[in-house]
C-alpha cells in the first residue's frame, strides 16, 4: 500500500461556511479511484485542509495526486506551480485491511 500526504490552503477560495464540507467532497472524488483504500481529512479553522490518502499501489497514489490537484483547481487554486504532495511513500505495516 502507498500513502500520499498533502496540505491545501482554501482560506481565499472557499467561504468559511463551505469549508466543513471540503473533506467529504474530496473524499467522494478520491473514492472513485480503483485501488483507493482510505482518506483521512484534517480540516482547520484557518481554511487549511490536510489529507492522508491510502491506496493499494503507487500508480493509484499518483492518480490520487491528480484528483487532488483537479479538485483544488475547481475551488479556485491560482498558483502556477503544479500540486505536489508533502510526502508520499509506501505503507510499511498495516493490519486489518
Amino acid at each position: 500500500m502507498y500513502a500520499l500526504m498533502f496540505r491545501l490552503d482554501l482560506a481565499d477560495n472557499v467561504p468559511p461556511m463551505g469549508r466543513g464540507r471540503c473533506g467529504r467532497s474530496l473524499a467522494t472524488a478520491l473514492e472513485a479511484l480503483h485501488g483507493f483504500v482510505a482518506f483521512i481529512a484534517f480540516e482547520a479553522e484557518d481554511g487549511t485542509l490536510g489529507g492522508l490518502c491510502i491506496s493499494v499501489d503507487s500508480a493509484t497514489a499518483e492518480k490520487a495526486g491528480n484528483v487532488v490537484d483537479d479538485w483544488y483547481r475547481e475551488r479556485g487554486r491560482t498558483e502556477i506551480i503544479p500540486f505536489e504532495p508533502l510526502m508520499a511513500g509506501e505503507v510499511i505495516v498495516q493490519r486489518g485491511f
